[in-house]
């Protein structure tokens, strides 16, 4: 599943914002970083409820 790059650190979190194509001033949120997240928030999970009694 390539997810132990997530607690290695070798798969690091994509840019939060990137630049809106249409206007060079603004920026828009990163649909790759708001997958990364969930991911990085599903694997904590996984790891937490198997440390847990």
């Amino acid at each position: 599943y390539d997810l132990y790059g997530f607690i290695t650190n070798i798969v690091p979190p994509p840019p939060t914002h990137i630049p809106d194509s249409n206007e060079d001033t603004k920026k828009i949120a990163s649909a790759e970083y708001a997958a990364w997240l969930k991911a990085d928030h599903l694997i904590k999970g996984w790891i937490s409820s198997t440390l847990s009694k």
